[in-house]
């Protein structure tokens, strides 16, 4: 990793610009490395399940073991209740992983599906990246700083950690960014990507926002009310061409719902509304775990973009006010909005994955940072080192390997971060915990994918040394259920 240099960004700084190819590609290798290889989590399986009746010509998914955790639909059916981007964008994939399985039919083929499926977060999180580094750039920091930026938000991010977890948060977060790139581009880089206005690509990226997560229905109002402020006082011209390429994406959502349910406004989640609502006290407390909770708050896990945002806080506010402002209340409103339900940590997963769509945002701070001190320089690799500590565990291991720890190992851990080292520890040294009686026999112990760093390539070997033995779909291994 390159050491931030001293000097201040600033607009003499955009000429000639080179984008940090090698920064960049080492980033794309360590995070195909980092990928599962497998679809362990229940909302992967629904899905990618969707992936399968789309190719087959329907919406339902009733039949193929998820009944349980799907809604009901249209003509008494189950249906998936996540959004419809993921399922499109593992169409290619899959049908390029049946052509091969035709001609090579080695291996099987739904092993196969999965495999090729599991890499879709690697072009989303480096889609970030390289948004970041020419939003960067056209705010005048300087090259030596971007591949500071780009090391630090690559590796010490959950960026990083959802490269290799295939859920549709890094998507979202994509889509909102890179909407937000484009609006801001429109005003002075004279260049139009494909031809396109800058305007016209922001509304198409708020379509896959909003494809992609239900969440993005609060999300990118936000955005677009943030838009309207700034052109308040006309002309509405790029604002009009945003809703215009907008409005496709939700006709589509409404179709999506329709066919489901029947209904274009209708969308059913499984236990969401069936439990009682929190009461104050509870959202309260709700509210502030958010933040700090060593499991999935955002504050630990997203330690590099706060320091940026918070260290360049005043330049910021000086530069531009309400963008200043505009992570922070995206911040606070989702808190809110999360805090009211019982599933606000994300569910099994790592890490404060709802806020995923944040790190971005924070990361412009990187422009307004003041000129880096040699305490500043010491404590920014500090805590790009903590960061990175902190999602390799994320990436070597399972998180329901490490539930299933705090239930079965004795004696038993005493926080999940405990838990997270013990499971690191015993993936890279072989060596196995003491299970109590309960935990004797069940997949923690027994399960190939838990035996190893829960990577791709790592469970090859595995296979290949003899050590695998016959096993279950990736996709049924005992998963939370998530939003």
């Amino acid at each position: 990793m390159s050491k931030p240099p001293s000097e201040a960004a600033g607009p003499g700084t955009r000429a000639a610009f080179r984008f940090p190819w090698r920064v960049f590609l080492i980033l794309a290798g360590i995070y195909l490395a980092s990928v599962a290889g497998r679809l362990p989590v229940v909302d992967e399986a629904i899905m990618f399940a969707q992936t399968r009746s789309l190719l087959q010509g329907k919406l339902s998914i009733s039949g193929v073991g998820l009944d349980h955790v799907t809604p009901v639909g249209v003509d008494g059916l189950h249906y998936s209740q996540y959004g419809v981007l993921m399922p499109v964008l593992w169409i290619p994939s899959t049908v390029a992983v049946r052509a091969v399985a035709a001609i090579a039919p080695r291996f099987p083929l739904k092993m196969l599906e999965e495999f090729a499926a599991s890499f879709i977060n690697v072009a989303a999180s480096l889609g970030i990246l390289g948004y970041l580094v020419l939003e960067w750039r056209r705010r005048g920091v300087s090259e030596s700083m971007v591949r500071f930026g780009l090391w630090g938000v690559g590796l010490s991010s959950l960026l990083w950690a959802y490269a290799k977890m295939p859920f549709s948060d890094p998507w979202m977060a994509l889509g909102l960014f890179a909407a937000f790139c484009h609006w801001r581009w429109r005003l002075n880089v004279p260049s139009r990507a494909l031809g396109l206005p800058h305007a016209v690509w922001c509304g198409f990226w708020l379509g896959v926002a909003l494809l992609s997560r239900k969440q993005a229905q609060m999300l990118v109002p936000m955005l677009l009310v943030f838009f309207a402020w700034e052109v308040r006082r006309g002309p509405w011209t790029d604002l009009f061409r945003v809703v215009a390429t907008f409005l496709p994406a939700v006709m589509i959502q409404a179709l999506y719902n329709y066919g489901r349910f029947g209904n274009p406004l209708l969308e059913r989640y499984p236990y969401a509304d069936t439990l009682a609502p929190a009461g104050p006290v509870q959202i309260a407390s709700n509210f502030v775990l958010v933040f700090v909770d060593a499991q999935n708050g955002f504050i630990l896990f997203n330690l590099f973009v706060i320091a940026l945002a918070v260290i360049g806080a005043a330049r910021w506010w000086r530069s531009d006010p309400m963008e200043a402002l505009l992570p922070w209340g995206l911040l606070l409103a989702s808190a809110a909005f999360l805090s009211r339900y019982w599933f606000w940590n994300g569910g099994l997963c790592f890490g404060s994955r709802y806020l995923l769509f944040m790190i971005p945002f924070f990361a412009l701070g990187l422009a307004a940072l003041p000129p880096l001190t040699p305490a500043l320089r010491a404590g920014l690799l500090g805590v790009i080192a903590l960061g990175a500590s902190i999602q390799l565990a994320g990436v070597l291991v399972d998180p329901l390997a490490v539930t299933w720890r705090m239930q079965f190992v004795e004696p038993k851990p005493a926080s999940t971060p405990v838990a997270y080292v013990g499971e690191v520890r015993r993936v890279l040294t072989q060596s196995q915990p003491t299970l109590n009686s309960e935990g004797q026999g069940t997949a923690y112990a027994t399960h190939p994918a838990f035996r190893v760093p829960d990577l791709w390539w790592a469970h090859f070997a595995y296979e290949l040394t003899g050590h695998g033995v016959s096993r279950p779909a990736a996709s049924t291994v005992p998963g939370g259920g998530n939003r």
